[in-house]
């Protein structure tokens, strides 16, 4: 009988170990390589809105002009709500895809963070629908948000972001840096980066 069961121990040892689908590696092996991509993506963004708030501000050209490097550059692209939608999305499929590499406390932060890009999203969602509509939001002249009938969009947006990176930044420190019995890493690769 034990070499029955040695047997079928070795077919199994011999058998090729089936890969993990692409969401199980980027929230281990690949957890840190695909945060920083986010990162990268979220701190570009940034910087569009900085920039914008910067035409403004210093630069005092009038809002509907002020749209950043890329408004700037291309600026039919201030013109429809599709960028800023999509951008939300791939805000919120980040959020959704990389929250199994995190645990414990930082998890929690990441948790806050998307449901905050959630209603962010859901902001975008109603913009877009105006846009393609036609109907704006209390006959106003321009798609505007829920929010935007209280504060000027440029600054909500700045505001809205700023909201989605204060707890992505809680939930990286306490991912990176917490000691790793306060469960702050699961099976990710983080850690390795900061040794």
């Amino acid at each position: 009988m034990a070499t029955i069961g040695s047997g079928t121990d070795a077919r199994e040892k011999l058998q090729p170990r089936k890969p993990d689908s692409w969401v199980a590696q980027i929230n281990s092996e690949k957890h840190y390589q695909a945060l920083k991509v986010y990162i990268a993506i979220i701190v570009a963004h940034w910087v569009e809105h900085v920039v914008q708030a910067f035409q403004i501000y210093v630069l005092d050209m009038p809002r509907p002009k002020a749209g950043g490097f890329l408004g700037y550059i291309v600026p039919v692209v201030n013109k429809n709500e599709l960028l800023h939608w999509t951008y939300a999305v791939l805000m919120i499929v980040g959020l959704l895809l990389l929250r199994g590499g995190f645990q414990a406390r930082s998890r929690k932060w990441w948790t806050i963070a998307l449901g905050i890009q959630t209603w962010h999203f859901a902001e975008h969602s109603f913009l877009l629908t105006q846009y393609w509509s036609g109907l704006n939001f209390l006959g106003k002249p321009a798609p505007t948000s829920i929010i935007q009938t209280f504060f000027p969009r440029v600054e909500l947006h700045l505001v809205y972001n700023m909201a989605v990176m204060l707890p992505i930044l809680v939930a990286l420190s306490l991912h990176w840096f917490s000691p790793k019995s306060a469960g702050s890493q699961g099976d990710c690769n983080c850690r390795a980066h900061f040794r």
